[in-house]
């Protein structure tokens, strides 16, 4: 038998397999995601092909040492693949993932597994880093949760390293600070700010949340500024974590965890939210990556809440 960091070494190509699941057949889909250390390509074959649902297929080539480099970091972390049974993550209704490695030798290994993206999670963010900006995102790579991470940005010929994330449409998106994207010229000082970042995030996830009492003492004592911008469209206001004394920082941290796990399902004309309703105000913050920490959380009174069906719901200004 051959020994398994011998066998990680010489892995020649990677197949990925993904398919939509239980759904509409309008919307459902069969993908396949292959890549080398010099290429990667990618299909997707919609159940019934539309305007909306359209059949998408790309391929790219290089020879590139950074593509190279990426692809030996996804190839280690196909241990994760390798050493999970796939009935202790079995998942129902779900169109799940075949995976299939070739080694140099013509040996191939082959698993299947019926559960969601996020159990590769490490894996499918590293290959992320591989897709090219002007293609499609992989179906089989997008999942509920997103992760900062750093890839490599060309500025006219020299290899600077940013921060990156997907957004809720699986489309890669640069990090900014103070309306700028991320960059430094060593991969060294990016790893730096990720860390930053991620302690950040380790912070607020050890805050303990407020009880409703202090939690409204907290929000009351604040400076909420207006958002001019939505002034007619969605009347609100923010608190910015940055603008805040190290203490209140930390309040800040609370106020999160409270919102976490006090909040109600509410919705803003089809997207979902957790609402914190305090007196005559709910508060909320937008999604952010799992390794990030929550920098601004939203407010508005609650004359602009209706509760329908079982759930919250915002009421536009003009029906006020």
């Amino acid at each position: 038998m051959i020994a398994y960091k011998e066998v990680m070494k010489e892995v020649v190509e990677i197949k990925i397999e993904g398919a939509s699941g239980y759904g509409p057949v309008e919307e459902a889909y069969n993908d396949k995601l292959t890549l080398g250390p010099t290429f990667i390509e990618y299909v997707y074959e919609p159940a019934e092909e539309s305007e909306r649902n359209p059949l998408r297929r790309w391929s790219h080539k290089t020879n590139s040492p950074l593509f190279e480099k990426i692809y030996r970091e996804a190839v280690s972390l196909l241990s994760t693949v390798i050493e999970t049974d796939p009935e202790e993550v079995f998942c129902t209704d779900v169109g799940g993932f075949d995976f299939t490695v070739t080694y140099s030798n013509g040996t191939i290994w082959e698993k299947s597994f019926c559960t969601v993206g996020e159990t590769f999670s490490d894996l499918f963010h590293c290959i992320s880093r591989m897709i090219p900006a002007t293609e499609y995102s992989p179906a089989l790579l997008l999942f509920c949760d997103s992760k900062v991470y750093i890839s490599a940005v060309d500025e006219n010929g020299t290899t600077r390293w940013g921060l990156f994330y997907e957004d809720n449409n699986g489309d890669k998106k640069a990090l900014t600070e103070d309306f700028r994207p991320i960059v430094f010229d060593t991969e060294a000082d990016a790893k730096a700010k990720l860390q930053t970042i991620e302690a950040e995030r380790e912070s607020e996830n050890a805050a303990e949340p407020f009880t409703l009492e202090e939690a409204q003492s907290f929000v009351e004592g604040q400076k909420w500024k207006f958002a001019t911008t939505y002034a007619k469209t969605a009347p609100h206001e923010y608190l910015v974590k940055k603008c805040l004394n190290e203490d209140e920082r930390f309040q800040f941290e609370r106020l999160v965890q409270t919102i976490n796990e006090h909040s109600v399902l509410g919705y803003f004309y089809g997207h979902p939210n957790n609402y914190l309703i305090l007196g005559d105000y709910y508060y909320w913050y937008m999604d952010y990556p799992d390794n990030m920490a929550v920098d601004l959380i939203n407010r508005t009174t609650t004359d602009y809440l209706e509760y329908r069906d079982g759930a919250y719901y915002y009421k536009p200004k003009e029906l006020n």
